[in-house]
């Protein structure tokens, strides 16, 4: 795992400014690449890398990575996990001279061009340039596990691994973008800057025509499920620096742990929990799963003080307007794994695969209700919207799922991605349009093309990479998530039940008390914070000149702040929204 930043010319050389440019703006990307740093330029193509060194820890593996005669160069962030196989194909047509998987991807690009990409089997983003036809490609992985960020005009192109290493940051604010960050907690086209985009997931760009192109997955094979993530797994172990699993005990990570410890016997596991908050906490689960599967395993108690202080770090330090809240855990977990290991696996993206949120049973449920009768019983119930105990926070889910029942399906998905309604953000800003999020004809495809490239793949890939650890999902292996859309909808999620299909194929591995439990989301307790740790912070926000600038109504946002200091209503993640958004101002 890696980060670069680069910029390319259209037609003209640029002068010296630009490369001392990419050289500063590469040291800001040094907790994705601790180990080197390094540059390469000609007249009209300059870029910077970082590198994380994962697999052939050699230095001639350190990039940008030339090809012998030197016309190639690559840069590139991420991993191959197939590397070997193709490497076997491509050795008669190139000599390699290291063990990596860049070489590889070198070596592919060169003989084979774009169609090269779509055997890859990874996470990966990537700029490849052609120094003598002045050629440069930028490439992205199918789910968007890997950031590619960019600014495009007349002139040339700008990239990067994060907002904070592209050449020009005085950009117009994007305001439909802002009321996504304040809805969704994420901006749906990747920043609120008017003229920064993330590149598309599964799709790459050619300078030549300045076209931006889709490629298909890495051919699947015919392996059922279990042998597939079997497969996934034992691919994503392999790593010539420590490896381990985060397992919070629930089913997901609890499966990639397990099937871990097959491979490397006593491997380390983590998980983390809330010292005095045991609503959030599910250690437990997690230290009865690595009894049962013989992990080594670590377990990190968050206080509500170190929280705060997180916090603050985390809206230091933030670049990209993201504001799921969930990332500040992921922050202190990857943090604290970092400390035993290099490489950690995941269970991300099994939820959206699988159908494991309760929202996916929600709208199985609501859709069988008559819309009279959730009317009816929905304003029966008064809910805060907290989340802070089990008991508030049941409340709230009953009465999300009868507003859900009165809107027409197609919406539901987009509704239920929503932290904050309509009325709440228009309060504070009037200009503007959120993004109106359709489903999909599946739900499911709705999370995988919408919040999984624009919420949690972005959550983990910037929480982990702030402390140089690199994160792993084999659920995104394309085997599996091939084998995962060819099931129909009902052997994977019912009104009563979700994951039924990881239940059957995975369950003889666990406890059955991780089959029977419910899951979980990964909650902090952000009300609190922010009528503790961040009480002050949030205070000047109400005079901040930033948000005013961009339209932000101060009066409203101090009425919205003293709600919720008085408990009269919970606005903690719309409140969240406003502190990151001032911050990535600010940043």
């Amino acid at each position: 795992m890696c980060g670069f930043t680069g910029y390319f010319s259209f037609s003209s050389a640029f002068n010296n400014e630009v490369s001392e440019r990419i050289a500063h703006l590469n040291e800001a990307l040094e907790h994705r690449g601790p180990d080197y740093a390094g540059l390469f330029e000609d007249d009209q193509f300059c870029v910077g890398h970082r590198r994380l060194a994962i697999i052939d820890l050699d230095e001639r593996s350190n990039q940008p990575f030339l090809s012998p005669d030197k016309r190639y160069v690559l840069v590139y962030n991420g991993e191959i996990y197939n590397f070997k196989a193709l490497r076997e194909d491509l050795e008669s047509r190139f000599s390699f001279s290291t063990e990596s998987d860049t070489e590889v991807l070198l070596a592919g690009l060169i003989n084979e061009g774009s169609s090269f990409i779509s055997k890859l089997n990874g996470c990966f983003a990537f700029a490849f340039y052609d120094s003598q036809k002045k050629e440069l490609l930028l490439a992205r992985d199918p789910f968007g596990i890997k950031p590619l960020y960019f600014t495009k005009d007349d002139h040339g192109i700008a990239f990067a691994s994060e907002e904070r290493a592209l050449l020009d940051r005085n950009q117009e604010i994007n305001l439909d973008e802002v009321k996504n960050v304040l809805s969704y907690t994420y901006p749906t086209g990747g920043s609120i800057a008017k003229n920064t985009q993330q590149l598309a997931p599964k799709s790459f760009f050619v300078s030549s025509n300045q076209s931006t192109n889709s490629y298909p997955n890495a051919a699947t094979s015919d392996k059922d499920l279990f042998e597939a993530l079997d497969g996934a797994v034992e691919r994503r172990l392999v790593a010539d620096v420590p490896v381990g699993c985060f397992l919070s005990g629930g089913l997901d990570s609890s499966i990639i742990s397990a099937l871990a410890s097959k491979k490397h016997p006593n491997i380390n596991t983590f998980s983390i929990g809330f010292k005095d908050r045991p609503h959030l906490d599910e250690t437990s689960f997690a230290e009865e799963v690595a009894n049962h599967i013989g992990s080594n395993h670590h377990t990190f108690k968050l206080s509500f003080d170190n929280l705060g202080d997180i916090s603050k770090s985390y809206l230091d330090q933030v670049d990209t307007a993201f504001a799921d809240s969930s990332a500040l855990a992921v922050y202190f977990l990857s943090q604290e794994c970092r400390k035993h290991v290099t490489v950690a696996l995941s269970g991300d993206g099994a939820d959206e695969l699988f159908g494991g949120y309760r929202k996916h049973r929600a709208m199985l449920l609501a859709n069988k209700m008559p819309s009279a009768l959730a009317k009816a019983m929905n304003s029966l119930i008064r809910s805060s919207g907290s989340r802070e105990t089990e008991a508030a926070d049941k409340k709230r889910q009953v009465k999300k799922m009868l507003e859900l029942a009165s809107i027409p399906s197609d919406k539901q998905a987009g509704y239920l991605a929503q932290w904050n309604n309509d009325e709440e953000i228009d309060r504070l800003l009037k200009e503007g349009r959120r993004s109106e999020l359709t489903a999909q004809e599946d739900f499911l495809q709705f999370d995988q093309q919408i919040v999984l490239p624009n919420d949690m793949l972005v959550k983990v890939d910037r929480m982990s990479m702030q402390h140089s650890l690199e994160v792993r999902v084999p659920f995104l292996d394309p085997n599996v998530v091939a084998i995962a859309n060819a099931m129909p909808l009902e052997q994977k999620v019912s009104r009563k039940e979700g994951k039924i299909a990881l239940k059957k194929t995975f369950g003889h591995l666990l406890p059955a008390s991780i089959l029977e439990r419910s899951k979980k989301g990964f909650e902090v307790p952000l009300s609190s914070l922010l009528n503790g740790p961040l009480a002050a912070m949030m205070q000047r926000t109400s005079t901040s000149e930033s948000l005013a600038a961009i339209g932000f109504d101060l009066t409203e946002l101090k009425q919205i702040i003293a709600e919720h200091a008085s408990g009269k209503q919970d606005h903690a993640h719309l409140l969240w929204a406003v502190l990151v958004l001032e911050a990535a101002l600010q940043n």
